[in-house]
């Protein structure tokens, strides 16, 4: 448990050396991050609700198995 602390704690004070190329953001990139957004809530809601319903779902894809 310390170590996955350590780790959450390194990453959230490392994160201010990651930074946007750009110093604005335009209309545009609030276009892309609301889509993206709208495609990202409606996936988490199927997981959701398969979660919920293995009885009548299930993964179909080979590698992964049932």
């Amino acid at each position: 448990m310390k170590k996955i602390l350590g780790v959450l704690l390194a990453l959230i004070f490392s994160s201010n050396i990651a930074f946007a190329a750009h110093d604005e953001w335009t209309d545009d990139d609030t276009k892309r991050q609301a889509v993206y957004l709208v495609f990202h809530t409606i996936d988490w809601g199927q997981t959701r609700y398969i979660a919920t319903h293995p009885e009548d779902m299930y993964e179909t894809n080979p590698i992964l198995g049932k």
